[in-house]
């Protein structure tokens, strides 16, 4: 699985807005099979957005307001991206957020970068965009990801969303900070 990512940032302040929030798909099924079965972006995506200006002032204009927002997206497998599919895309995830508390906030955007899978898979040479790593379908995958230290061949450590403890932007730093760690105490 991949993301949509929209870079916002705005004139205005959303003070009704935590932090983090989470608008999860009222049919998770439907959404499910979008993104696997069919392969296409979400008709009722799960939104995640981050105000990163409540914990760091300083991340956000003054009276105005920073936000990321990720949807999920199928990876891709090189399809592209093109201007229509984003605006489409973008016109879900907005519909979504209004229906949760953003009124016609996208009169107050003055700043926008959208981040495709295509962008994923290009930059960083992720496979279709993958954003999670490895799959992590079913208890193995989900819990017993391959070690940071392999067991095999000295020397040879492994960081990232594919091993332990995970995917995502915060397991993954907590992956490297384990890495580290190992290094340090075989190594010196």
């Amino acid at each position: 699985m991949s993301g949509l990512v929209f870079l916002l940032g705005l004139n205005r302040r959303l003070e009704h807005v935590p932090h983090h929030s989470v608008y999860f798909s009222s049919d998770y099924r439907r959404e499910f099979d979008d993104l696997f079965r069919h392969r296409r972006f979400p008709e009722e995506p799960t939104v995640y957005v981050n105000l990163p200006g409540r914990t760091d002032p300083e991340m956000s204009p003054p009276g105005g307001e920073t936000m990321f927002v990720m949807a999920n997206a199928p990876a891709n497998d090189g399809e592209a991206w093109d201007a229509t599919a984003v605006e489409t895309a973008r016109d879900k995830v907005y519909r979504r957020l209004a229906r949760f508390g953003f009124p016609e906030f996208e009169k107050q955007i003055i700043v926008s970068e959208v981040i495709t899978p295509c962008h994923f898979a290009e930059q960083y040479g992720m496979p279709g965009g993958a954003l999670y790593g490895a799959h992590s379908h079913g208890y193995r995958n989900a819990f017993l990801r391959p070690p940071n230290r392999n067991r095999r061949v000295s020397g040879l450590y492994h960081v990232g969303g594919s091993t332990h403890p995970g995917g995502g932007t915060p397991t993954v730093l907590l992956s490297s900070a384990i890495t580290t760690n190992l290094i340090e105490e075989y190594h010196g």
